[in-house]
């Protein structure tokens, strides 16, 4: 009989969620039986369905859009989550429990399923902790030990950690003290199927440059920076064959709509919104350069952003900002400026639309760089690895009971 695998995601849908969809194909795959429990993000999504072989349960979702209604939204996802996996285990036990963050509110299940005897797999996609302190947070402030707090039980109920990079990774060993054996690197590689050559439905206007932009609007994410790039480039440089196509979504989205506005470049940005992930490379086909505008801060030093890899694999040049993880995602396949510096970002850009064939030189690079390092294909084994010493743990636990 093939081993259970019941994935849990809070804070967004499946297969939206590229990483936990590749985690759950390759599984698949690897002959396990995957379970997908998340958020319902519309009114158009089923609650339940079988996607490629793979069962995805989803539960109606309550999005604070205040801080002080995070207790609120996570307590009820705790209840619609624990009432999906009491249904899943009723039908199944399940062999392995993978919870995703963020939130790391989700150890308390964990410590049920491990009594029931699953192995847990914690996926850490973000820093809780930095992640405060990128929004204006205070070190060792209530807020910011609670966090650790929460981090490190969430580390300590866990079997197996999942890094996204190698800077997680020290985390996880260092204040989480998972035993190195224990922490595996599994990168956000994209599937390079994904990104093969489109057609063109989607065409740039004539004689414009375009600068394009893929991912969320949160506040970290730094598009105010490149919307001060574009006003730099539009008005200051005058720069009329140029524009910006911002594709995505997020709490910031409509204080970035006024900036537009504000800095007299809204004829010259597009946003798009939330476009379905096969959309997302018909998108980039029609960028000149693509940006990465994330600003240096404790969480953005430390995370790989998965936009930049797209980029790369779509064989686009990219200007980003010098921050660690970025440069080791990028290498020199892309133009790096210096955080904050949304002028250098401006002139960075113009540079690559000036010369094509430096373009296109840094393009073809990006794509073997993808190729060669970091495509899904490279981070699926270190998933398997992961999974079957998880197992290994639980049933050496089982033995014991």
């Amino acid at each position: 009989m093939s081993p259970t695998a019941t994935i849990v995601v809070e804070n967004e849908g499946v297969p939206q969620d590229r990483r936990v969809w590749s985690e759950a194909r390759s599984l698949r795959d690897a002959g396990w039986a995957v379970t997908v429990i998340c958020p319902r993000q519309s009114s158009d999504e089923v609650p339940t369905e079988v996607l490629d072989d793979i069962e995805i349960r989803r539960f109606r979702h309550f999005e604070a859009r205040r801080s002080l209604l995070y207790p609120l939204e996570f307590g009820y996802a705790l209840l619609r989550i624990s009432a999906e996996l009491w249904r899943v285990w009723r039908r199944r036990p399940i062999d392995v429990l993978q919870l995703c963050n963020p939130p790391d509110v989700l150890f308390p299940m964990a410590r049920w399923a491990r009594r029931a005897g699953a192995a847990i797999v914690f996926d850490h996609h973000d820093l809780a902790p930095e992640l405060w302190l990128s929004r204006g947070g205070r070190l060792d402030g209530v807020v910011h030990r609670a966090l650790l707090a929460i981090e490190r039980c969430t580390f300590a109920t866990a079997d197996v950690v999942l890094s996204t990079n190698e800077s997680y990774r020290a985390i996880a060993m260092g204040r989480g003290g998972v035993p190195a054996d224990d922490c595996f690197v599994v990168r956000n590689g994209p599937a390079l199927d994904d990104f093969e050559p489109v057609d063109r439905t989607v065409e740039p206007d004539p004689g414009r440059n375009v600068v394009g932009y893929v991912g969320t609007m949160a506040p970290q994410d730094g598009v105010d920076q490149l919307l001060s790039a574009m006003a730099y480039i539009v008005v200051e440089r005058r720069r009329r064959d140029v524009g910006a196509v911002i594709v995505g979504d997020g709490p910031e989205l409509p204080r970035l709509r006024r900036m537009a506005d504000a800095l007299d470049i809204g004829a010259h940005t597009e946003f798009t919104g939330r476009v379905p992930h096969s959309r997302v490379p018909e998108r980039l086909a029609t960028a000149t350069v693509c940006v990465c505008p994330d600003p240096s801060s404790p969480l953005n030093d430390r995370s790989t952003m998965i936009k930049v890899l797209e980029y790369l694999a779509m064989a686009k040049p990219v200007v980003c900002y010098d921050l660690p993880e970025t440069m080791v995602t990028a290498g020199d396949c892309a133009v790096f400026v210096p955080s904050d510096d949304h002028r250098q970002l401006g002139n960075s850009i113009l540079e690559l639309i000036d010369d094509p064939t430096r373009a296109s030189q840094l393009g073809r690079s990006g794509r073997q760089r993808v190729e060669g390092q970091f495509t899904w294909a490279h981070s699926e084994p270190a998933l398997l690895q992961a999974y079957e010493r998880a197992l290994d743990r639980a049933r050496r636990r089982r033995s014991t009971m």
